[in-house]
């Protein structure tokens, strides 16, 4: 099976595209849980207010995601 691992960024102001970033393909399930669960690790620490991170299969079906909102960089948490 294919996994596909990719991440969206936004700034939270209206009108600005959302950055995404380079997508990681591999048919390997323990590498795209390394890929996935390291690009949640970044996404936890960045400074980008919006921050999401998605773990699908080659058919679109998301197998994992971690959304992440304003609020952790107030020292809240995430949703």
């Amino acid at each position: 099976m294919q996994y596909l691992i990719n991440e969206e960024q936004w700034d939270g102001e209206e009108g600005h595209e959302a950055t995404v970033g380079a997508t990681v393909q591999t048919d390997d399930w323990w590498r795209a849980q390394f890929e996935y669960y390291y690009r949640v690790a970044y996404a936890a620490i960045s400074t980008s207010p919006y921050h999401t991170v998605f773990l699908k299969t080659g058919t679109g079906d998301v197998v994992m995601k971690q959304q992440y909102n304003p609020e952790r960089l107030q020292g809240g948490g995430s949703t």
